[in-house]
């Protein structure tokens, strides 16, 4: 966590926003395996925040992916599908077929948790399309 606060401290002073969008994601990702939930949210939200001011839809595909996987596990399957939704979509956009295959079997995976076989089945079988 120190070094992502340190290298946060040196990107904000420098003013290179796509590198200060990822420590914030970083920083958010230590919080969320250490369980402190909020906290995660606030910096996920911050590295989004900054991505789409700066026109960086890479950088907001990877946001919206961690902010749907932070939904997912918290089992709020309709938000995770909202914001892997708005990945996929960014993917697609893109031409990122790892990106859109990634995402895909997230969509599948919260399809899976449901109970909803079939609808997973589906978005596997678009992953494993792309990713072969």
């Amino acid at each position: 966590m120190e070094f992502y606060q340190q290298a946060l401290a040196i990107y904000q002073q420098i003013g290179t926003k796509a590198e200060e969008a990822s420590t914030f994601n970083g920083i958010g990702s230590v919080y969320y395996g250490q369980k402190q939930y909020p906290k995660a949210l606030e910096f996920i939200e911050q590295a989004l925040a900054i991505n789409k001011q700066i026109g960086n839809k890479s950088g907001e595909s990877t946001t919206f992916n961690n902010m749907g996987a932070f939904y997912y596990s918290q089992r709020q399957y309709p938000k995770a599908l909202e914001l892997f939704g708005q990945a996929l979509a960014i993917n697609k956009q893109m031409g990122n077929k790892s990106g859109e295959g990634t995402t895909l079997n997230s969509i599948g995976s919260v399809y899976y948790n449901q109970r909803e076989y079939k609808k997973a089945l589906e978005f596997f079988g678009q992953a494993l399309v792309i990713h072969q």
